[in-house]
């Protein structure tokens, strides 16, 4: 693996060699570049999206309430609680 930059490159591009000399290549420009911008909303939409299947959405929004409500919890285990399968 080799991992090289390419000066004005926006978007990330793979290539991949196999040893019989096929190539595959995927390139994709993300239009809208806010989703990677780190604001509470991006964050706890990623978060309901990589979370749903082991936690359900009832227990998801729980957790966010609490991580967005940290400096008033009582006890660190209601939050860890919520975060168990």
């Amino acid at each position: 693996m080799e991992l090289i930059c390419e000066e004005g490159r926006s978007a990330p591009r793979f290539e991949v060699y196999t040893r019989d000399g096929s190539v595959y290549v995927a390139e994709e420009e993300t239009l809208d570049r806010s989703i990677h911008i780190p604001t509470v909303a991006n964050m706890t939409d990623k978060f309901r999206a990589l979370a749903g299947d082991h936690l359900g959405q009832e227990r998801i929004e729980e957790v966010i309430r609490l991580v967005m409500s940290l400096e008033t919890i009582g006890d660190v285990r209601d939050l860890t609680t919520r975060l168990q399968k």
